[in-house]
């Protein structure tokens, strides 16, 4: 019943959240090319952070990246040595992501709310504090050491930065800013960037959402938009997102 009551209240912090109207800083490029004003943007307040992971954590978790353990392979084999995932490949980056972000993903792939069928494996077959310290290594690195360079030459305007920016009021779509933040870089330590993914990425988890291989969003919005965007408007804005 515990923790029943504490996913239903995450899910109604997060829902609130991203529905919280916040005065913003200055806008950025990025919304004038969209055609619309930082000011209209909400932004949900960053969920509280994992506890400050010590730099024996952290070793920990960089001799699981590099080596794997068990039945668990090497992260780096297809994340990169840096974290920086594989663009061509469509491996998103795990560097500089939210450590909390980072083990709730694995906790997924191992309990297949979200299902895959290379990371599955590979989170069943490390223990609980296993997922906590490799996070904790991921999210410590720097995300720009050994970044790829950009797929492909983001649209600067047009439906991907409408959808960006604005949303869709017809199919009652929330803009992506509102939850991911105004530059794509994610807020706290649960909201991810979406900015310097992999375009290819970003589509195959669009999908995933769409077709239900990932169902671990508590306040179940990500499902909902994934299914109205549909593919073609999922692949523009994983292109508007590239950097």
């Amino acid at each position: 019943m515990r923790a029943a009551l504490f996913t239903a209240l995450l899910a109604a912090s997060v829902a609130a959240g991203c529905n919280r109207q916040e005065t913003p800083a200055a806008a950025g490029p990025a919304a004038s090319q969209a055609g619309a004003s930082a000011a209209s943007v909400p932004v949900p307040v960053p969920p509280a952070s994992e506890p400050q992971a010590t730099a024996a954590d952290i070793q920990a978790g960089a001799q699981l990246a590099a080596q794997g353990s068990g039945a668990a392979a090497a992260c780096v084999s297809c994340h990169g040595a840096h974290g920086e995932g594989q663009a061509a490949a469509r491996f998103p980056r795990l560097a500089g992501l939210g450590s909390t972000y980072l083990r709730e993903q694995l906790e997924s792939y191992a309990n297949d709310t979200r299902q895959h069928p290379v990371m599955a494996p590979i989170a069943k077959a490390l223990q609980p504090e296993q997922r906590r310290v490799v996070a904790a290594y991921f999210a410590s690195l720097d995300p720009a050491q050994g970044a790829p360079g950009a797929q492909a030459a983001a649209p600067t305007g047009g439906v991907a930065a409408k959808l960006a920016w604005q949303g869709d009021e017809a199919r009652q779509l929330v803009a992506c800013a509102n939850c991911h933040g105004r530059d794509g870089g994610g807020l706290g330590d649960r909201i991810p960037p979406l900015a310097g993914q992999p375009a290819g990425y970003l589509e195959d988890a669009l999908g995933a959402w769409r077709d239900g291989r990932r169902n671990n969003d508590p306040s179940g919005q990500m499902p909902r938009i994934a299914k109205d965007l549909g593919p073609a408007d999922a692949q523009a804005l994983a292109a508007w997102y590239v950097t």
